[in-house]
């Protein structure tokens, strides 16, 4: 958390933020905790409040990515192969998340892919050849 609210609001404005060691201050963010609640539900993973990171699947995992930048409002997602090592059903669920993050917020999403049927639902795409991107 940021110590103090210019600090918060001067990196807000750049589209990121940290989460420092000193957790006292955490009171005075609430707000955001509630508002990660919320994204936890949105991705179905509010009812796993008590676990550990590594008590995740891959899948689940990459769902807690997703609730980490609905909860960032973030300009910008990157996301780099997010379904690459997940099974099917995982995979789509990661992708209509992420695909329904980015129509619901007005970002730019970056999404980098081999699964062809992933890239098919992407407005727009381009493909690697070389060091160039070229249109599909």
């Amino acid at each position: 958390f940021c110590r103090d609210a210019a600090s918060r609001d001067a990196h807000g404005k750049r589209g990121f933020d940290y989460v420092q060691q000193q957790y006292a201050s955490a009171p005075r963010y609430l707000g955001t905790l509630i508002q990660a609640i919320d994204a936890l539900g949105s991705v179905g993973l509010d009812h796993h409040l008590d676990r550990y990171p590594d008590d995740f699947s891959g899948g689940q995992q990459q769902r807690i990515a997703i609730a980490r930048a609905i909860v960032g409002s973030r300009r910008l997602v990157l996301a780099d192969e997010p379904t690459g090592n997940l099974d099917a059903d995982s995979a789509r669920t990661v992708a209509d998340l992420i695909l329904e993050l980015h129509r619901a917020e007005p970002s730019v999403l970056v999404l980098v892919t081999h699964s062809a049927e992933l890239a098919e639902r992407l407005p727009q795409r381009r493909r690697m050849a070389g060091r160039r991107l070229e249109p599909l």
